[in-house]
């Protein structure tokens, strides 16, 4: 059998931590990526899938600032995902995409409030974890998810945006460029 619960996080008044920001200038894609099968954080250790995921999204970020975008890196998941963002950076650096790697930021996130702050000042969202989408919802942010279980799929397709969800195991860059630009 399958169970559903609810999640504490969709009661949550986002709205009370949302910070200003500029307007104008380039959209924003706020990029959330995951440890997925990184050694260090997963509970399966696979440095090569781990390596071919950050080469993906390094790839991904390249082609975003490439067409216009600003790209500014979050996580919701402290002691794990935080270490993915160097990682990215570091795949960008040593395949000659320095220019576009030296474009990117990364907001502070030490805690919920933090994230939901940090995607309030972004115009899309890029994510796997459930609340870095979730909580993109609540701030009524577009958002592809990087699906990496049955419930990320099932809170999208919720939501109405089942079209904007790639499987984590599969995807490659043109197809999350392709989702994206769906999306925009």
């Amino acid at each position: 059998a399958t169970y559903t619960y609810p999640d504490q996080a969709f009661g949550i008044n986002a709205q009370q931590f949302v910070v200003a920001r500029s307007t104008g200038g380039k959209p924003v894609v706020g990029v959330a990526p995951m440890a997925f099968y990184d050694p260090r954080h997963w509970y399966k250790s696979d440095p090569a899938v781990y390596e071919a995921y950050v080469a993906k999204m390094a790839r991904f970020v390249s082609w975003l600032i490439d067409t216009n975008h600003d790209v500014a890196f979050f996580h919701t998941q402290v002691n794990g995902d935080d270490a993915v963002i160097p990682d990215i950076l570091r795949n960008l650096h040593e395949n000659g995409m320095t220019a576009q790697a030296m474009l990117c930021r990364e907001l502070p996130v030490a805690n919920y409030r933090q994230a939901i702050a940090a995607i309030s000042q972004t115009d899309f969202v890029v994510a796997s974890r459930f609340h870095a989408i979730l909580f993109s919802y609540l701030l009524k942010k577009p958002v592809v998810g990087i699906s990496y279980h049955q419930k990320v799929n099932d809170m999208m397709k919720t939501f109405g945006q089942g079209e904007f969800v790639v499987p984590i195991e599969s995807f490659d860059s043109e197809t999350l460029q392709g989702t994206f630009r769906r999306l925009e």
